[in-house]
C-alpha cells in the first residue's frame, strides 16, 4: 500500500475541492509515475466528483494504440520528450473532453538514462484553463527511483493546483 506524505495528500485535497467549487473535470495520462497521480487524487473522499480517469501508458505500444501517439513520433523525439507528453495530453482531449489534464513520461531509473536524458528527466503536459492550450515543462529529480517518481507526482500536483488558482 502507498502511503502519501501529509502535503502530497493535502495538495491533493485542495485540488479536488477547487476543481469541484470551479466545475472542473479532471483527467490524465501517466507513464513513469505509474498511476500514482490518480492513486493520490482518488484517495481524497469524493474525488469521484471531479475526477474522470487516468490511463497509464508505460509502454511505448500503450501510447501509440491508446492515446495515438504516431510511432514515427516516439521513435523521433523518444519516449520521454517534450513532444509525447505534449501529444500524450492532447491524445486525452481526443478521447474525452475535460477541462484540465496532466500527462507525464520520464526516466525513474535506476537504469535507462543517457548523457542526454539523464535518470530523473521528466516531461510533463498540463492543460492552461486560461489560454486552452498544452504547456509542457521539463524537470530533473534526483535521488532514486521512489523518490523521483514522488517528486514527479508533487510537482505535478502544484502545477494542477496553479491552474485552479
Amino acid at each position: 500500500m502507498i502511503i502519501f506524505s501529509d502535503t502530497t495528500f493535502n495538495t491533493a485535497r485542495l485540488i479536488i475541492q477547487k476543481a469541484e467549487q470551479q466545475g472542473i473535470k479532471i483527467a490524465g495520462a501517466e507513464s513513469c509515475t505509474g498511476g500514482l497521480i490518480a492513486g493520490v487524487l482518488t484517495s481524497v473522499p469524493g474525488s469521484s466528483a471531479v475526477f474522470e480517469f487516468c490511463i497509464v501508458s508505460y509502454a511505448n505500444h500503450a501510447k501509440n494504440s491508446i492515446l495515438k501517439i504516431p510511432a514515427e513520433v516516439i521513435a523521433k523525439h523518444g519516449a520521454v520528450s517534450s513532444k509525447v507528453a505534449l501529444t500524450m495530453a492532447e491524445g486525452l482531449n481526443k478521447i474525452y473532453s475535460n477541462n484540465l489534464v496532466f500527462a507525464v513520461t520520464g526516466i525513474a531509473g535506476p537504469g535507462g538514462g543517457s548523457a542526454a536524458k539523464p535518470v530523473g528527466t521528466v516531461f510533463i503536459g498540463t492543460s492552461n484553463l486560461e489560454s486552452n492550450k498544452i504547456d509542457v515543462v521539463k524537470q530533473h529529480f534526483v535521488g532514486d527511483r521512489a523518490t523521483i517518481r514522488m517528486k514527479t507526482v508533487d510537482f505535478i500536483l502544484q502545477m494542477i493546483l496553479s491552474q485552479l488558482s
